[in-house]
C-alpha cells in the first residue's frame, strides 16, 4: 500500500480540488487516498449536520467513481474515541461528551474554556450512535478497510462512570474495550480495522490484549534514527516495527510531508516488513492544499522506487512535474521553501516580543526567498497558484518576524539606553497592519479561485486575529510614551513542547500590587531550540519584590533566568524564598548562565494515569532587586 491522506475534516474541498488532489495521487504512484473525515458526511443517523458542512451520500460516490477510475482505492477515517469534537458540538451529541460531568479535560484551554473531544466509552448511547453512523459510512466506501483513529483521546476515564470503571481496571482497559468492541462492528461490517498507535504510550499493556487482524498505522512526524520517538512520555524511543512483528501484527509507517521526515522514516522502515507506507497530511484550512503537491509527489516517487535516488534531484523533479516549471534557478528557490519548517499563524504570533537567533536567520532567508521567487516570477510567469501558496508562507512569515520586531522597540526600556523614536515605531506597525490587511485580501482572491464555493470564515478570522493584536500595539505604542511600560524578560528551558507543562508567572510590586502572565505553554518553536527567552510587558514605576514561578501539568519546566526593567530601574534575582511541590536545582536561576532549575513530574506517565498530580502546582519564589544593590 502506498498512501496519503486528505485532510477533509479541518477543510472542506470542493470536488475540483479533491479530483485535482487525486489525480496527483494516480500520477506519482500511490494506490490509495486516505480520507480523514470526521463528521463530513451526512447520514440518515446523523441528518442535523449542516449541508455547507457536508458531504452527501451521492458526492461520496461521486469521490468513489473518480478514484476508481483513477485506480485508487479510497480509506474512509472515523474517529469514534478522541477527536470527535465535532460531533459533540451538536447539541443532539453533547451529552455523549467524556467531560459532560464538568471534568476540565487534562489538556484543558489555558484561558478556562473547555474542549469536548473525547466520546465516553462508558455509555451504550455513544455505541447506538457511532455504531449506526459507521454503518453507514462503511457502505460508502467498496475499500476492505475502515479506519476509525483512536489517537490522541487524552480525556478517556475522567467521566463518573469511567472513573469507576478507570479504578477497576485502569486506563488500559477503558481503551482495549472500547477497541474490542470496535473491531466486533468492523468484522461484522466486513471491514479490516485500521487505528493510530499513540495511545499504546499510554496503555502498554492493551497492544497485548488485542487482535492480531487490526492494522496499526504508526504515525511519527520528528527525524527518526535507529527507533521511533514517542508522542508523550518524554519522547520515549523504541523500535516499534521490531515490536509490531514480534506480536504478529501488519502496521503501516505513517510520515508527513516534510522531506527530513519522509526520507529519514522511510529508512527505518526499509529494515522491516510494513504493510505500506502512508504520507498524512493535517488541518491545512490557512493553507492551499497545491502548496504540498512537490512533496506529496517526491513521498509517491521514493516509495515506488522512481529515479532519482538523489532526494535533491528527486525534490527537483517533483517540483518540475507537479508545478510545471523548468528554470532550474527557480526549481531550487521553491525547493529551499518547501525544505523550511513553517509553523502556524497562532505559533507565529502568539509571543510578540520575543527575539532569538533562530528567528533572525529566517527573516533574513525568508525575506531572500521572496525575493528570488519575484525574480523567477518574472522569468516563468506560468503557475500563479504555486506562486500565490508560496509568496503567502514567505511573506506570512516575515510579516510575523517584523511584528517581534517592532514589539520589542516597544517595550524595550532599561536605564541607561536611549529612547527609540515612539512615531517611527507606530509608522512601522501602521506598516505591518496594512502588510497583513494586503495578505489577508490577496489570500481570499486565492481561496476563491482553489476553493470556490467553500466558506472561508476560519481563514479570514486567523488574519483578522492578528490585525486585532497589531492594533493593540499601534495603540500602545501611540498612547505610552517611552518608559511608561516596564519589561519582563524570562528565559525558558523547554525541551520538547509535547511534554505539555503549563508555566503561570506572578511578578509581586513593594505595594502588594501583583501582574500575572497566564498559564501557558510559552514554547512557539515546538521542536527547536530548549532554551528561548520571552518579554512581557510589566507596571513601569513600581519596585519589584519577587516572581513566583509556578508549573503544572505533564512533564517539566525550566527557568534558567529571569530580570526586569522599568522605571525604577533593572531587577535581577537575589535568591529563592518559599517553594512547593517539585523544585530541583533552584540556585540555577541567580545566575544568567546556560544551567537551569525543573519544577514539576519527570515522569509523564504518572500525572496521566492521575489527573489530580497533574494539577498539583510545583512552584517556587524568585527574591528580586535592584542590580545596584548587587554591587
Amino acid at each position: 500500500m502506498i498512501a496519503v491522506q486528505m485532510d477533509l475534516a479541518r477543510q472542506k474541498e470542493n470536488m475540483e480540488e479533491i479530483k485535482r488532489f487525486f489525480d496527483l495521487a494516480a500520477d506519482h504512484g500511490f494506490d490509495t487516498v486516505v480520507l480523514y473525515l470526521e463528521d463530513r458526511i451526512k447520514t440518515r443517523s446523523y441528518a442535523f449536520a449542516e449541508d455547507h458542512e457536508s458531504y452527501s451520500p451521492q458526492q461520496i460516490g461521486e469521490m468513489v467513481a473518480y478514484a476508481s477510475a483513477r485506480k485508487l482505492e479510497l480509506i474512509p477515517v472515523v474517529s469514534n474515541l478522541g477527536h470527535v469534537e465535532r460531533f459533540l458540538r451538536h447539541k443532539e451529541l453533547a451529552h455523549l461528551s467524556e467531560t459532560r460531568h464538568g471534568d476540565p479535560g487534562r489538556f484543558q484551554f489555558t484561558d478556562g474554556r473547555q474542549m469536548s473531544h473525547c466520546l465516553c466509552p462508558s455509555l451504550e448511547v455513544s455505541y447506538v450512535f457511532f455504531d449506526a453512523y459507521i454503518a453507514e459510512v462503511a457502505q460508502l466506501f467498496p475499500s476492505a478497510y475502515f479506519h476509525v483513529g483512536l489517537d490522541e483521546s487524552w480525556d478517556m476515564g475522567l467521566c463518573d462512570l469511567c472513573k469507576k470503571r478507570f479504578k477497576e481496571g485502569g486506563l488500559s482497559h477503558l481503551f482495549e474495550t472500547h477497541i474490542l468492541r470496535t473491531h466486533k462492528l468492523l468484522q461484522s461490517l466486513g471491514k479490516t480495522m485500521l487505528m493510530w498507535d499513540d495511545m499504546f504510550e499510554y496503555c502498554p499493556r492493551s497492544i497485548t490484549r488485542i487482535p492480531r487482524d487490526i492494522v496499526l498505522c504508526s504515525w511519527n512526524y520528528s527525524y527518526v534514527e535507529r527507533k521511533l520517538s514517542g508522542h508523550f512520555n518524554n519522547s520515549y524511543k523504541e523500535d516499534l516495527f521490531d515490536l509490531y512483528e514480534r506480536l504478529g501484527f501488519q502496521y503501516i509507517a505513517s510520515s508527513n510531508t516534510c522531506v527530513y521526515n519522509v526520507e529519514s522514516f522511510t529508512r527505518y522502515a526499509a529494515r522491516y516488513k510494513p504493510l505500506g507506507m502512508l504520507a498524512t497530511i493535517w488541518e491545512k484550512g490557512i493553507q492551499q492544499l497545491n502548496l504540498l503537491y512537490p512533496l506529496v509527489a517526491n513521498a509517491g516517487m521514493l516509495w515506488n522506487g522512481i529515479l532519482p535516488n538523489n532526494p535533491v534531484e528527486r525534490l527537483a523533479r517533483a517540483i518540475q512535474k507537479t508545478y510545471n516549471i523548468t528554470n532550474k534557478e527557480l526549481i531550487h528557490v521553491v525547493s529551499m521553501i518547501l525544505s523550511r519548517k513553517y509553523y502556524s499563524d497562532n505559533n507565529y504570533f502568539s509571543m510578540v516580543g520575543a527575539r532569538n537567533k533562530t528567528m533572525d536567520q529566517n527573516y533574513r532567508l525568508d525575506q531572500s526567498l521572496l525575493a528570488c521567487l519575484e525574480q523567477g516570477k518574472e522569468k516563468e510567469p506560468v503557475n500563479q497558484d504555486m506562486y500565490a501558496a508560496l509568496e503567502y508562507e514567505l511573506r506570512r512569515s516575515i510579516l510575523a518576524y517584523k511584528a517581534r520586531e517592532i514589539a520589542c522597540d516597544v517595550f524595550d526600556y532599561r536605564s541607561g539606553v536611549s529612547a527609540p523614536d515612539m512615531n517611527e515605531v507606530s509608522s512601522g506597525i501602521s506598516q505591518c497592519i496594512a502588510e497583513a490587511k494586503d495578505i489577508r485580501q490577496q489570500q481570499i482572491i486565492f481561496w476563491n479561485r482553489r476553493r470556490q464555493g467553500i466558506a472561508s470564515d476560519h481563514m479570514v478570522k486567523s488574519h483578522d486575529d492578528i490585525i486585532e493584536r497589531l492594533q493593540k500595539l499601534l495603540d500602545i505604542a501611540k498612547t505610552c510614551a517611552f518608559g511608561e511600560l516596564g519589561r519582563l524578560d524570562v528565559t525558558f528551558f523547554l525541551p520538547d513542547q509535547s511534554c505539555g507543562p503549563r508555566t503561570k508567572i506572578t511578578l509581586w510590586y513593594d505595594d502588594g500590587n501583583f501582574d500575572i502572565l497566564p498559564l501557558a505553554s510559552y514554547k512557539y518553536l515546538a521542536f527547536d531550540q530548549a532554551s528561548f527567552t520571552l518579554s512581557f510587558p510589566i507596571q513601569p514605576g513600581k519596585a519589584i519584590e519577587k516572581c513566583t514561578v509556578e508549573v503544572l501539568g505533564y512533564g517539566r519546566g525550566g527557568i534558567t533566568y529571569l530580570e526586569a526593567f522599568n522605571r525604577q530601574g533593572l531587577f535581577v534575582p537575589n535568591g529563592v524564598g518559599h517553594m512547593s511541590g517539585k523544585v530541583e536545582n533552584a540556585h540555577h536561576v541567580l545566575k544568567d548562565d546556560s544551567t537551569w532549575c525543573c519544577l514539576g513530574e519527570a515522569d509523564m506517565l504518572a500525572p496521566f494515569r492521575n489527573p489530580a498530580i497533574a494539577r498539583l502546582p510545583h512552584s517556587m519564589d524568585v527574591l528580586m532587586t535592584y542590580a545596584d544593590a548587587l554591587e
